[in-house]
């Protein structure tokens, strides 16, 4: 493993994230779907690259003083080598310059790794939305994690 970087995610990565999206979901965004999220101008999308190649990203929406996460994923060569918390240090830097207050996140409820990640990174459980998952269809936990400046 070279040197992981991070860095906003552009064109040339989107296939590479679309088959890390079909790796780790059941229900995997398309090529489409995630070049069509690159265009907006509320997200921020974020890369981690092992010597140029995609091993993980984040997708995020913007508006106002609040963020959603909308996808994080890593290959599973690449997990637990701290990247998934390369990308979320990369965004709160953003999060910080940005006036960013709050992000909200939701994860399947089984997916305990997940959960003990976010509440790591100071993530607090507030609800949850029964049958938000399908594929199998699951509960989704809700997430929230105030910032400060």
């Amino acid at each position: 493993m070279e040197k992981i970087v991070v860095e906003f995610m552009t064109a040339e990565d989107i296939p590479n994230i679309a088959k890390i999206e079909k790796e780790c979901f059941s229900e995997p965004w398309s090529e489409k779907s995630i070049e069509d999220s690159l265009h907006l101008s509320n997200t921020y999308m974020f890369v981690a690259k092992d010597n140029g190649i995609p091993v993980g990203y984040l997708i995020t929406y913007c508006m106002s003083a609040e963020a959603d996460i909308a996808n994080i994923a890593v290959t599973k060569d690449y997990r637990k080598k701290g990247i998934a918390k390369m990308l979320f240090n990369k965004f709160f830097e953003l999060c910080r310059k940005d006036e960013i207050k709050t992000i909200n996140l939701e994860v399947r409820e089984s997916n305990t790794i997940a959960r003990e990640f976010y509440e790591k990174l100071g993530f607090k459980e507030n609800g949850a939305r029964k049958r938000f998952y399908t594929k199998p269809s699951e509960t989704a936990i809700l997430y929230s994690l105030e910032l400060l400046n």
